[in-house]
């Protein structure tokens, strides 16, 4: 529908949500039309405890994401209401995303 409006659109995706809801196919028509981002990789929150799990979620959703759209990810998604601190936010940083965005996520 937003595609058919000329309308624009990000959408994050994560690899434990998204095969219920979209196949790789209709991951990459998404990315061909719309911004996508990554979020994590099973979607624990952005205050997951410790460096090596965060960066691990992190990275790991970026890895996916790109696998599958063939493209680099240059936005990761923040969970909004203070769910994120500064560690997190190195993580994201360290793993190649370029913006990072406070969003609401599923």
């Amino acid at each position: 529908m937003l595609f058919r409006h000329g309308l624009a659109g990000t959408f994050y995706l994560t690899e434990i949500i998204a095969p219920n809801r979209l196949s790789e196919s209709g991951i990459r028509m998404l990315a061909e039309r719309f911004g996508v981002g990554a979020h994590t990789l099973n979607h624990p929150g952005s205050t997951t405890p410790g460096p090596a799990s965060k960066k691990s979620e992190i990275a790991g959703g970026e890895a996916w994401l790109e696998g599958i759209t063939g493209a680099p990810v240059v936005l990761f998604a923040i969970r909004p209401s203070g769910r994120s601190d500064r560690e997190t936010k190195q993580a994201v940083r360290r793993a190649g995303s370029r913006r990072a965005q406070f969003v609401h996520s599923p």
